[in-house]
């Protein structure tokens, strides 16, 4: 999320403030705020490169160890990568963190990793009350398996 602060410059996610907390009869107030440093880097961007290399990795792996094709390992790896940032986004949740973006799971589960999405939510239990996020994936996941079905591609080989 970005800001406007007095002087026109942009503040993000990562930027550094200085201010003085003043107590108010609402809580701790910052005031007399001035920025420090400014952060340009989205956390779309830095959480769509990390995906992209954990999926790659991971389907690189399994095509180089096992006897599979090539849509196969993009498959194990978009889906593990998925359940792995459905449990790095329920950590970071828990700490208070800047947060995998869901545009970023999304678009793992476009390129095939809806089932993997899926499974994280019921396994982290994460994300189990963003009806909106869930009916998205169902969406998703409904068209993948109506596309498969129209181009008679069977699972079974």
């Amino acid at each position: 999320m970005l800001f406007r602060s007095a002087n026109h410059t942009d503040i993000g996610v990562g930027s550094a403030l200085r201010g003085k907390v003043t107590q108010t009869p609402k809580g701790p107030r910052l005031v007399s705020i001035s920025v420090i440093s400014t952060s340009k880097v989205s956390p779309n961007f830095v959480f769509s490169a990390l995906a992209s290399i954990v999926t790659v990795a991971i389907a690189l792996a399994v095509r180089m160890n096992f006897d599979v094709s090539p849509a196969v390992a993009w498959l194990v790896g978009v889906n593990t990568g998925a359940i792995f940032f459905m449990g790095l986004d329920k950590s970071l949740a828990k700490s208070a963190s800047v947060r995998t973006p869901e545009t970023v799971m999304y678009v793992m589960a476009l390129l095939g990793g809806s089932p993997g999405v899926l499974l994280g939510i019921h396994v982290f239990r994460h994300k189990t009350r963003k009806a909106a996020f869930q009916f998205v994936l169902l969406l998703i996941f409904g068209a993948q398996a109506f596309l498969l079905r129209a181009l008679e591609i069977s699972l079974r080989g």
